[in-house]
Order: structure tokens, then C-alpha cells, then sequence
């Protein structure tokens, strides 16, 4: 299913590993293995089973998005198979980071006889939606919590530059920002000839955000995909219920730490890992006065319960993939 790892391959596997233990141990440098072991054992359980739920869910819900996306293609793909296909693809990701959308598009094309190429093409259409989401959701977190994120952007941010504001620390500025673009200027005019990566990356998030026009109900594609966010904000504040000094955090609360917390999964660590953390410690105890304990612990109880929904979803679809289409076959060929 999947190719070799290049030594290339594997030293940038190294270097996300790298950061998310980098990230990892900003996020936990000053707290005890004593302290978290007490938060987690004092954690109740039946908030992280309806996270499971939850997740599971929403990786089904993502398999009908996705087999939306690839309908108006004429071709009318199982949503079993593209579900089954989505979880390995989350499963290889745990792996090797950012080679899922490859796991995936290559086991759907397997098992649906679609060429790999246009479920790639899909794959652009759903993560520009997934970006404009990020979007929406940073706007969404500033509206509701204004108050909150506004404390912390001038107490972490523009106090800081004020109080550093000197003349050598200025100067010092502009040189680096003259290094940076000169750095820049030169490695564009050694790669003359060859296409604007960024410029390449925003067109085509254009192009999947203008796809839509091309299903036939855009209205249940925005629709699917609120539901989507709207279960990713449910796994987030359920799981404050899971410890006793997050119960009296709030929705808006939530959604300050799924919107924080899903800048975690754009660095390209392992699902996220040790950048996911750092957000979310950073923002309960930061943003809302959290014990940074507390904060810590919970981030880490949710990456992992997180990262179990997609281990153990990822190894059900391998093993259920082939029985799921060997009864289809044997259904199919009945008179």
C-alpha cells in the first residue's frame, strides 16, 4: 500500500518527533510527574467514553463529506469503504505524519477502482474547507471570547514588545528582517523558472472552495460539515467534565481551547503531539487561570484519548476492510 521510507523520508520523521518533544517539554518543563499522575487518577471516565463516541462519529460524518466531494466525479463510492479508508489513513498518520491522505486515497482507490490522482484532488477540496473552518473558528473564538483573548494578546504580546522596545532591540530587528529578506530574494531568484509554491497553495485552496459548486446539494455539504466542528467543540467541552476543576469552565471556554488547540495539529508533529499540548496548556492556564497542572494534564488525557479513537478506529478498518468488501462481492454476484 505504501511505499518505502527514503532515509529522507525518515530524517523528517526525526525532525517532527524532534519538535514535538521540543514542544512537549516547554508545555510540562515546570510541573511534576506527581502532579499530573494526581489530576489523571482523580479523572472520570464516562466523559472520555462520550468523546470516543463522538470521535468515531465524527470520522464517519467525514467519510460522507468526503464521498460528496467525490460523487459529481461519476463515481458512486461506498461511504463503508470510504470510512473504513479514512481511519487507516488517520492510523498511518500516528506513523508517519502527513502520509495518511496518501494511505487513504490509496486504499479507497484499491478497493473502489477510482484512479489514486482524483481522490487526490479531493483530498485539496477538503482540506481548503477544513482551512476556511480554522478560519471562521479563529474569527468565532474573538467574538465570543473578546474579553478573554484580548486580556491575554496584551498581556503576552503587546506589553512585552512595549517593555522591549529599546533602540539596539529595533536595530537588531531590522537587520534580522533585511537577512530574511534578502535570504528570500535569493533562493527565489535561484529558483527561477519554477513555480511560486505559496502561490500554488492558495490557488489551490481556491479551487477546492470553488468546487463546491459542482455538488449537487452544497447546502448538505456546509451542513455536514458544522455538524463536524459543532462534535469536535462537543469532545473538547465534555472532556473539562472528566476533571472536578474544569467543570465550571465554560462553552466559550471550549471553543477558546478546540480553536488554540487545532493550531497544534497544523505544526507537522505526530497527530499534533506536543504542539497540541503546548496550545492547550497554554490557553487554560494563560487565557483562563487554570492551574497549569490541571491544564497540562487535562491536554494530555485529551491527545491520547484522541489519538486511541484513531489508533483503534485505523486497526479496525484494516482488519474489517477486505471482509467488509468480500460481502459485498459475494452480495453483487446473487442473481
Amino acid at each position: 500500500m505504501l511505499a518505502k521510507l527514503s532515509p529522507k523520508k525518515i530524517l523528517q520523521y526525526l525532525l517532527f518527533l524532534g519538535f514535538a518533544v521540543l514542544f512537549l517539554w516547554l508545555a510540562g518543563r515546570n510541573i511534576s510527574f506527581e502532579e499530573q499522575l494526581g489530576y489523571a487518577q482523580k479523572a472520570h471516565l464516562w466523559p472520555l467514553a462520550s468523546i470516543f463516541i463522538a470521535g468515531i462519529t465524527t470520522l464517519f460524518l467525514r467519510a460522507m463529506r468526503w464521498k460528496m466531494l467525490i460523487d459529481p466525479m461519476g463515481q458512486k463510492v461506498d461511504v463503508v469503504n470510504t470510512w473504513l479508508a479514512i481511519m487507516i489513513g488517520y492510523l498511518v498518520n500516528l506513523a508517519t505524519p502527513r502520509l495518511g491522505e496518501v494511505a487513504r486515497c490509496a486504499v479507497l482507490s484499491k478497493y473502489e477502482n477510482i484512479p489514486a490522482d482524483k481522490l487526490a484532488g479531493t483530498m485539496v477540496a477538503e482540506r481548503a474547507f477544513d482551512f476556511v473552518c480554522l478560519v471562521v473558528l479563529l474569527f468565532l473564538t474573538y467574538v465570543v471570547e473578546y474579553e478573554a483573548v484580548n486580556i491575554y494578546i496584551n498581556k503576552n504580546v503587546f506589553q512585552p514588545v512595549i517593555d522591549n522596545t529599546t533602540i539596539p532591540n529595533v536595530l537588531m530587528g531590522i537587520g534580522i528582517l533585511i537577512m530574511i529578506i534578502a535570504a528570500f530574494s535569493f533562493f527565489r531568484k535561484r529558483s527561477k523558472g519554477s513555480e511560486n509554491k505559496m502561490a500554488k497553495i492558495i490557488r489551490n485552496i481556491i479551487d477546492g472552495i470553488l468546487s463546491i459548486r459542482k455538488l449537487k446539494n452544497p447546502s448538505y455539504f456546509i451542513g455536514v460539515t458544522i455538524i463536524i466542528w459543532v462534535f469536535y467543540w462537543f469532545m473538547t467541552y465534555i472532556g473539562f467534565y472528566a476533571f472536578d476543576g474544569l467543570i465550571d469552565q465554560s462553552p466559550g471556554t471550549g471553543l477558546s481551547v478546540l480553536t488554540i488547540g487545532s493550531l497544534g495539529y497544523v505544526i507537522p508533529t505526530p497527530q499534533g503531539a506536543g504542539a497540541f499540548q503546548y496550545f492547550v496548556t497554554e490557553t487554560l492556564s494563560n487565557m483562563y487561570g487554570v492551574e497549569e497542572a490541571l491544564a497540562f494534564t487535562y491536554s494530555n488525557v485529551s491527545w491520547i484519548t484522541q489519538t486511541l479513537i484513531l489508533a483503534v478506529g485505523g486497526f479496525f478498518g484494516l482488519i474489517y476492510i477486505p471482509f467488509w468488501n468480500s460481502k459485498k462481492k459475494k452480495q453483487d454476484a446473487q442473481p
